[in-house]
């Protein structure tokens, strides 16, 4: 690997005007270097590290972060930022980021440290609306579960008027193509597919149906290549009341691989996939290696949760998954789970203390992570991590599914479906953990994610298809 010094003469673009392009305020670039690799690597995240900013750098005002570039690609979407970093005088610590970077051989990558100061913009406005076959529909559009990956400019949605796996060009703002093969929508969630969609590397995709199974569908040739039924229920014992009152089953009694398979998380250090079995009775995960033939690896139970379970994620700091679980029978307001993926047992429970019902769950910075609330007119929290310690709190807004985190412009937005009066994207600064704003939606516009490059936020609705946002 070669690395130049750091230097305040830009490489490649003017890092400053397009970063202003990315990122609203004030762009104060400090420093840029370049890397060249001699042979083509992939890192599954990109380390953390420290640097000491020069100076003549104030570092009492403003966010530090750091954007790569290739500085053969002539747009500014060619830009991917990571930060922001916590500062400790002239210490500036970057944190490792959960996205995988490929640094091709041979290419000159540059480097850019720089400062953001100024306020935020938050007038968001609609970019485009992207057509989806057979959208509207009656019955309306289905959709469940929908995920950006900003490396490859693709974004994925799981369809279920179609019965696929969508792929869209985040650049183009156009339809791809679709991976068929899934349940679609019978009439009910509990037996639809797909729903929970993440990329596992290697150009696939994991996907749940509605039949208990874990699909992986190639991208690139929009094919589903393997099929694994999810684990048996491990819940053992007899299943508390309140538990099976609240189950789907219309028989009573435990059930496995009975309905869909649902939201999911991919941990890349362990080569796993985290999916929910959120309808069985009593609800459980699966684990899954993402790597072929995507054998199951083992299952944790949801023994005492009466309200499914919901969205899972991976934490690269603790190396273990946290999982939002609505309602449990010690914890009726909802609890944060931390899994351990080599043991397959929760080891930490973390009990919220307010009216939530957890649905949507994501991973921003310095551990810090948003907790969407499915109760109406309840709040969106910000979490630390590691321990479900409250950050901070944005009173009255409920009624939350997906939430997602996007490093491009450090911000996390929820997608409140069924907030009173009406829908919304809400915004929120993940630097300050501040409402930034929202977006008008509409009812059942549940699910939300966001492309770093652009900053472009894509929402499904149900009489319209996507709609993309930006500011």
């Amino acid at each position: 690997m070669t690395v130049s010094a750091c230097t305040s003469t830009p490489v490649g673009l003017s890092l400053s005007n397009a970063l202003k392009q990315k990122q609203s305020g004030t762009i104060n670039v400090i420093c840029t270097t370049t890397i060249q690799v001699s042979q083509t690597i992939t890192l599954p995240q990109v380390p953390g590290f420290i640097i000491n900013a020069p100076s003549g750098i104030s570092t009492t005002t403003g966010t530090f972060f750091y954007a790569i570039q290739d500085p053969s690609v002539t747009t500014t979407t060619s830009f991917r930022t990571e930060g922001p970093a916590s500062v400790n005088g002239k210490q500036l610590t970057f944190n490792p980021s959960p996205n995988p970077l490929t640094l091709t051989a041979g290419v000159q990558y540059a480097f850019a440290f720089y400062q953001l100061n100024g306020p935020p913009s938050t007038q968001y406005s609609l970019v485009q609306n992207i057509g989806v076959p057979n959208v509207p529909s009656t019955p309306a559009f289905s959709f469940d579960i929908s995920f950006v990956d900003s490396t490859a400019g693709q974004y994925y949605l799981a369809d279920r008027t179609n019965a696929s796996v969508d792929v869209f060009d985040v650049k183009a703002n156009k339809l791809i193509g679709a991976a068929k093969g899934f349940k679609g929508f019978p009439g009910n969630n509990n037996n639809a597919g797909p729903n929970g969609v993440v990329p596992i590397g290697g150009g696939l995709l994991a996907a749940g149906d509605g039949d208990s199974t874990l699909k992986i569908v190639n991208v690139g040739s929009l094919s589903v290549v393997a099929t694994q039924l999810s684990a048996k229920n491990p819940f053992t014992g007899t299943i508390p009341t309140q538990v099976s009152a609240g189950c789907v089953n219309p028989a009573g009694g435990e059930t496995s691989n009975a309905f869909r398979l649902d939201e999911m998380a991919f941990d890349p250090a362990d080569a796993e996939v985290l999916a929910i079995n959120d309808a069985d009775c009593p609800p459980y995960g699966t684990f899954f290696s993402s790597k072929a033939p995507f054998n199951v690896l083992g299952s944790v139970s949801f023994g005492t949760s009466f309200n499914g379970v919901e969205q899972p994620i991976w934490d690269p700091g603790t190396r273990m998954f946290l999982q939002a679980n609505p309602q449990t029978v010690a914890n009726p307001n909802g609890e944060l789970d931390m899994i351990d993926p080599h043991t397959f047992h929760i080891t930490n429970v973390f009990p919220l203390t307010v009216n939530c019902i957890p649905h949507g769950l994501a991973l921003g910075p310095n551990e810090h992570a948003v907790v969407g609330c499915n109760a109406p007119l309840s709040q969106i929290l910000i979490v630390n991590a590691t321990n479900g310690q409250t950050v901070a709190s944005i009173p009255g807004y409920g009624g939350s599914d997906e939430c997602w985190y996007n490093q491009g412009d450090n911000r996390f937005y929820c997608a409140l479906s069924s907030q009173t009066p009406s829908a919304l994207l809400i915004v929120i600064d993940a630097g300050t953990n501040q409402l930034l704003g929202t977006i008008t939606t509409s009812t059942g516009a549940h699910s939300v994610a966001a492309d770093s490059a652009t900053n472009h936020v894509f929402v499904p609705q149900t009489a319209i298809g996507i709609s993309v946002f930006g500011y």
